[in-house]
């Protein structure tokens, strides 16, 4: 498949392609295919080159804004920061005018993950005449725990929408919510897995071996006690044979400072993509958590975990332990294709666990579904055509 080619557009976000983290990589998948010389890429923060996503680099043009944040806390807007943020403000914007106009782009896509990645945009935009699409990974004005960057982030909303009609979202919650918050017609662009290829594996059913749930991702407030009861649960397995294996940028000693330690369970930091996926694909579970006491209740409601994909195509089943409300738990019931646990309760969660690694029936119904659903709907050229879709609203496709 060659290359979508356009006239150019800049895309805003505090992550980009190679860094390890999901946004970066949704991103990186959704841009693969887009002609190199038909987008320019902008953000406030450089990439992890310790543990960049090989299969993720891209072609185009980045640009990185000069900030008034240190590199190590650009994320908390605390203390002094509050005084800084509206000269940081001003100072994107004004950067972002000049890559504008120096790409001579007409279109600007901002992604939600930094409180002023779309301000700054929508501002440039309105002194370029550029038209500007928010790119909703979670809901902007929810995903801040602090009341006073959300209660920015609804003014900013307001001003965008004002002119603007488009919006992307990864799925049919955040649509739905948005769709209603600002009167738009928002759209799907769902978070991609790679080319499906792995053949669906015969269900390992032998006694000898140690079981494992496997997570690859972080581990914060958005899922921590979700991942406590977890560790609850596995006190109730210790006849099972059953480990817990976490892929992630936290560090032993935080985790463990969490209550996240066990003898069952075997921490690793961050590893190349190419392991990421053998070890998803040998595990027997893999495990999607989030928080049922949340302080960001409405984000883990419409959220959509970029490693929902890569679990789908697995060929491994899903335990989704998350709340009744959430777009994770309606997805996977909707199209059978991951066990949910809807209730914090370490006693349920043991026996969920149990009944997903010996009801062989159960997993295959639930992998040959989720298979399918990866190969039908979330494609990275179903995406990409999806993104262009959107961006030749304003852009005529050449």
């Amino acid at each position: 498949m060659g290359p979508f080619c356009m006239k150019k557009f800049s895309l805003i976000s505090h992550v980009l392609p190679p860094d390890w983290s999901g946004q970066s990589i949704v991103l990186g998948r959704i841009f693969k295919d887009i002609d190199p010389a038909s987008y320019v890429l902008i953000s406030s923060r450089q990439s992890d080159c310790k543990n960049k996503n090989t299969e993720n680099e891209l072609s185009g043009k980045y640009y990185y804004l000069k900030s008034f944040f240190p590199m190590s806390s650009r994320s908390q807007y605390h203390g002094f920061r509050k005084f800084l943020l509206p000269l940081e403000l001003l100072s994107r914007t004004i950067q972002i005018i000049k890559i504008v106009r120096q790409e001579e782009c007409i279109c600007i896509v901002a992604c939600s993950g930094d409180l002023l990645d779309i301000p700054s945009a929508y501002f440039a935009g309105l002194i370029t005449n550029c038209k500007v699409i928010p790119y909703y990974f979670d809901d902007f004005v929810f995903q801040w725990s602090n009341p006073i960057a959300q209660y920015c982030a609804k003014i900013i909303e307001k001003l965008v929408f004002k002119r603007t009609s488009q919006v992307i979202v990864p799925n049919e919650f955040m649509k739905e919510t948005i769709d209603q918050r600002q009167q738009v017609n928002s759209t799907i662009v769902r978070n991609p897995t790679l080319p499906v290829s792995v053949a669906i594996k015969p269900i390992k059913s032998d006694l000898i071996r140690k079981k494992q749930i496997v997570f690859t991702g972080s581990i914060y407030h958005i899922n921590l006690t979700a991942f406590q009861t977890l560790v609850a649960a596995m006190d109730k397995l210790k006849d099972k044979n059953v480990e817990i294996k976490l892929y992630t940028a936290q560090s032993v000693d935080l985790l463990r400072n969490k209550r996240i330690t066990g003898d069952n369970i075997k921490i690793n930091n961050y590893a190349p993509s190419t392991e990421i996926t053998q070890e998803q694909q040998q595990a027997d579970i893999l495990f999607i958590p989030f928080s049922f006491d949340s302080n960001v209740s409405e984000v883990i409601r419409t959220s959509s975990p970029g490693k929902l994909a890569d679990y789908l195509s697995s060929g491994v089943p899903i335990l989704a332990f998350v709340p009744s409300n959430s777009y994770v738990a309606w997805f996977l019931k909707k199209h059978q294709c991951g066990f949910v646990i809807e209730n914090n309760d370490p006693v349920e969660l043991a026996n969920g666990i149990v009944e997903l690694l010996t009801n062989d029936q159960l997993r295959k119904k639930i992998v040959l579904n989720a298979f399918s659903i990866a190969s039908d709907e979330f494609t990275c050229r179903n995406s990409t055509m999806n993104f262009l879709g959107e961006i030749s609203k304003t852009l005529e496709i050449s």
